[in-house]
């Protein structure tokens, strides 16, 4: 925002807003990777059990929203401004790639598997491991929790048959980090 002389966020100004355009920063790490995948708002799982491909809230969203990443780089352990890049993701890979992450979570939600298993950490703390799709299933997307923390959920659709539980921590999609780093990285 200073480096373009905007006060508050550029996704909020007139321009961008009517571009239909979003600012995403991205931190490339000096050995090259990008640590952490790309969030997206999350979703409600009612709507996700309601909605078809065509018409999905997902699919509208990469459609109609051209991004504007804002590059940094870690040089000596500081990050600097590197550049750049706009971007939009085609319908092919769009309706090819992301369409079956989609269908795998509505198809879980609506058979009522959320939960596959339970588990402890080494703190003793309770994991739920999902059936929702995860970054090795798929090269562009997948889906995780996004959340302030486990009490912070959406209804789900069907009951979990494992668990009960008739809501869950919200969750979104992610473009995968691998993703990103071959969009940042194209000519």
């Amino acid at each position: 925002a200073a480096m373009l002389g905007v006060k508050g966020s550029v996704s909020e100004t007139d321009e961008f807003q009517k571009a239909g355009s979003q600012v995403k920063t991205i931190r490339v790490q000096e050995n090259g990777k990008i640590k952490e995948s790309m969030s997206f708002p999350y979703f409600e799982f009612t709507d996700i059990f309601i909605q078809d491909w065509e018409d999905s809230d997902l699919r509208e969203q990469f459609v109609s929203t051209k991004y504007m990443f804002v590059i940094f780089k870690e040089k000596n352990g500081e990050l600097y401004f590197d550049s750049i890049k706009f971007w939009h993701m085609k319908e092919k890979e769009l309706d090819e790639q992301v369409r079956p992450v989609f269908e795998k979570l509505k198809k879980v939600l609506k058979e009522g598997r959320i939960v596959s298993s339970i588990t402890k950490n080494s703190s003793g703390e309770i994991v739920r491991h999902t059936n929702f799709p995860g970054m090795a299933e798929n090269p562009i997307v997948h889906v995780r929790p996004h959340a302030r923390d486990a009490n912070d959920t959406c209804f789900l659709p069907v009951p979990d048959k494992l668990t009960g539980m008739t809501a869950y921590t919200k969750h979104c999609f992610w473009l995968n980090s691998s993703y990103v780093l071959k969009i940042i990285s194209e000519e």
